[in-house]
């Protein structure tokens, strides 16, 4: 933007300030910000502004949008410009909230977290101690002997990160579910609940997100999977239960409640329902599509294919072995997203011998992947495209 046309707008905005709404998180303007008031500022500012904005925007697609056509990549660019009004309608109109119900449980969980972080420090003799702080915690479980073995941060410190520490790795059971639920609560509220909840008393009751719908200066994916921010729309656990990280509720904290299921805050338009759609274990239908072997023969045979059992079934045949089926749903993923021997051995807490072991018999049961896999390093070693 020529700093004629950004300066200008700023420079009244800073000069009215004092007259101007603050943000809806409390912000004010500054030269950094002040973008974000230029509704605001007279229309002979913003106009050269506006005119500036939409002729660079018509003058870069006319460079880039032949080189789109001319990769192939039309019909794509098209799905993006149908998906762009959708998600601008969705975020200004958003969609309902239980606002009754957050401002119930935002208050009673954030309770019961100063209850439980209570516990915690009577139990670890560490009045005052700050749970945000990572260092604090990691002392005073190592202080109490309850964690005696680490695995160390890049700067060489105790990670508390759920990756790195293990309810195994607690002598005491009880410290390890009260933490746990304490810093899965937190994340509930934070991350989701209290943000909903602020957006929704605003909104009259409903709340909405920026769609990232490409990958920008604001965020967004370099795969192309939208992704949400202001606030967090995404990766909303369904169950705490059974996630292979060895969470269990601390039922010795007498009614303690099950930690929140923060879907149920979302609720349909009058006199609409919510309906559930999910593609089946996409990853692997695609998979099996590209490889062109045994699974996708099983999946045209049986398209409610259970893939897990179905891959825990012949590495059962195949080498004698029997998996636990948490540990094939690992390895199944792990071979479609990538992850060598060390990440299975992370993830299936077991050692290296083991985690190579795993890899060997789940490539036993699936030889395309690999051929796949090398067929794929081969395209991308010569620089060529993947198309699809």
């Amino acid at each position: 933007v020529p700093p004629a046309e950004r300066d200008a707008v700023a420079d009244w905005v800073l000069a009215n300030k004092a007259r101007l709404p603050l943000t809806p998180d409390g912000k004010a303007p500054t030269r950094k910000n002040a973008g974000a008031w230029t509704g605001y500022a007279p229309v002979e500012l913003v106009a050269p502004y506006a005119r500036g904005d939409t002729e660079r925007t018509w003058r870069l697609f006319q460079i880039m949008h032949p080189a789109v056509m001319q990769a192939g990549m039309g019909a794509a660019y098209d799905v993006e410009r149908q998906m762009l009004p959708i998600l601008m309608a969705n975020e200004r109109e958003g969609i309902r909230a239980d606002l009754g119900a957050l401002e119930r449980d935002v208050a009673g969980y954030t309770r019961w977290m100063g209850a439980v972080e209570d516990w915690l420090r009577q139990r670890l003799n560490s009045q005052g101690l700050n749970f945000d702080a990572d260092a604090d915690v990691a002392e005073a479980l190592t202080r109490c002997g309850v964690v005696t073995e680490w695995k160390q941060t890049a700067t060489g410190r105790p990670s508390v990160s759920k990756m790195n520490l293990h309810p195994d790795q607690f002598s005491d059971k009880a410290v390890a579910a009260a933490l746990g639920w304490r810093n899965r609560a937190k994340t509930c509220l934070t991350m989701f609940m209290e943000p909903w909840r602020a957006q929704a008393g605003r909104r009259g009751g409903r709340i909405s997100c920026d769609w990232n719908q490409v990958a920008g200066e604001n965020g967004g994916t370099r795969t192309g999977r939208p992704s949400t921010r202001n606030p967090n729309f995404l990766n909303i656990s369904k169950s705490f239960e059974d996630r292979n990280d060895g969470y269990a509720h601390p039922a010795h904290i007498a009614g303690l409640p099950d930690l929140p299921h923060v879907r149920r805050y979302i609720l349909p338009d009058e006199g609409h329902v919510l309906n559930g759609r999910d593609f089946s274990g996409q990853e692997l239908r695609v998979f099996a599509h590209f490889e062109q072997g045994d699974l996708l023969r099983q999946y045209a045979a049986n398209p409610k294919l259970d893939v897990h059992a179905y891959v825990g079934e012949r590495i059962a045949a195949l080498t004698g072995q029997t998996l636990p089926r948490g540990n094939i749903k690992v390895l199944n993923f792990q071979a479609i997203y990538g992850g060598g021997v060390p990440a299975a051995a992370k993830v299936l807490r077991c050692s290296l011998e083991q985690a190579r072991q795993f890899k060997a018999f789940h490539d036993s049961a699936l030889p395309g992947r690999r051929i796949l896999a090398d067929a794929l390093s081969l395209i991308l070693r010569g620089n060529s495209a993947v198309r699809t």
